[in-house]
């Protein structure tokens, strides 16, 4: 699956992979969509500028969540691993779900965005930025039922995670 967007106004593309060739299917949205991820053909979530999730079920989409993050909601990130099915995006929005359901989970009172997040086992990551001011690094790690932020690994900005499993990473 490819999803995107080119810009605030655009509707949400979206393209799946079928038989060696890439198919332009009906999008959810009427923005942008910034990330895809799912377990099989008929379990494929997105999302995007517009704070929602999206849900496709092998034959459309629907919505099972929305940011409640004020002003602007976009969702940045998704990973769905196991039964473990995150989303992040600006305002440090952390959203958890299940195939027919997301809520949102945790939200910063910062200014940050949260621009990725993956998980394993029981171990997720996400990562992000302050918004505004020096656009210090910020990651997010959720073991057990609580997130908390970890030191500082570096002061450039870190834009995607991805977890081989809950002893290993990059």
């Amino acid at each position: 699956w490819l999803v995107g967007g080119k810009s605030d106004a655009d509707q949400g593309r979206v393209f799946r992979w079928v038989g060696g060739t890439w198919l332009e299917v009906q999008g959810p949205a009427t923005r942008a969509l910034s990330a895809v991820a799912g377990t099989s053909d008929s379990d494929v979530f997105a999302t995007g500028l517009t704070g929602e999730v999206f849900h496709w079920d092998g034959a459309s989409w629907g919505v099972v969540g929305r940011s409640m993050a004020p002003a602007i909601s976009w969702l940045g990130g998704i990973t769905v691993v196991g039964s473990q099915r995150w989303a992040v995006g600006f305002s440090g929005v952390v959203m958890n779900g299940s195939q027919l359901l997301w809520t949102q989970e945790r939200i910063s009172t910062a200014a940050v965005s949260l621009f990725d997040v993956h998980a394993a086992g029981t171990l997720a990551v996400a990562v992000g930025s302050d918004t505004f001011a020096t656009h210090t690094t910020l990651v997010l790690e959720r073991t057990a039922s609580t997130w908390g932020s970890i030191p500082s690994l570096t002061s450039t900005r870190l834009n995607r995670v991805f977890l081989l499993d809950s002893q290993e990473g990059f």
